[in-house]
């Protein structure tokens, strides 16, 4: 039972910080990509639950279709929701930090489009869970993240503002930190560790969830902030 709430974890509690965002409608630039970011996340996380819970029932949809029979697996979303993470969080760096507006957002883009298209060229295959994708991701995604921590301790003047975007951050980067090593080493663990890389991938889950709750936080935090900046206008 509790291997099934862990499974479809990461789509339901997506519905968290998407329930808080729709309670108002946000202007900022950096929290409407993190919205659509959400939106998307819950449809690929639900498909891939919906895969993985009726396989046999999707693998006969499929045969009835002549449709080849590796959709029958929900590997490639995850390949596909790390492509998406990874794309909606550069646009997110790009729209929030003034370090990283120097620099045309299509360049990191490319580069990192240009790096998915080599691993899935040479190395791996779309319909198996890539480690590289993912060690990709998780490499990007921090060095952005360890390149804003660094611009904030170079403010001059410290705010005591809630600062939405700080604790997006911060919980993207509890999630990638912790994933990285179980995402780097993932293909070796599945073959002469399986047990061990689906208990790791369960602890995938539930960093997933505490990034989740982060954003949630930082929507219901910025919601105060502006409520209060109201009220004593």
């Amino acid at each position: 039972m509790y291997k099934e709430i862990l499974s479809w974890s990461e789509a339901l509690i997506i519905l968290v910080p998407l329930t808080v965002y729709y309670t108002r409608n946000y202007t900022e630039r950096y929290l409407k990509i993190v919205g659509w970011y959400l939106v998307v996340a819950l449809l690929l996380n639900t498909l891939a639950g919906f895969i993985w819970q009726y396989n046999q029932e999707f693998r006969n949809f499929l045969l009835g279709y002549n449709i080849p029979i590796y959709f029958a697996r929900n590997n490639f979303i995850y390949n596909i929701h790390s492509i998406v993470r990874t794309a909606f969080f550069i646009i997110f760096f790009h729209s929030i930090g003034v370090q990283f507006k120097r620099v045309n957002t299509r360049i990191p883009l490319m580069l990192f489009f240009f790096s998915v298209l080599i691993v899935f060229l040479f190395y791996d295959s779309f319909f198996i869970i890539s480690s590289k994708l993912l060690a990709l991701e998780g490499l990007v995604l921090l060095v952005y993240c360890v390149s804003f921590f660094l611009a904030k301790l170079k403010e001059e003047e410290l705010s005591l503002e809630f600062d939405a975007g700080l604790v997006i951050t911060t919980g993207l980067t509890v999630y990638e930190a912790i994933n990285f090593f179980i995402f780097l080493f993932y293909d070796v663990l599945i073959v002469k560790a399986k047990s061990f890389a689906i208990l790791m991938w369960y602890v995938h889950n539930v960093t997933f969830s505490v990034f989740c709750l982060f954003i949630a936080y930082a929507f219901y935090g910025k919601q105060k902030s502006v409520a209060s900046k109201i009220t004593h206008a």
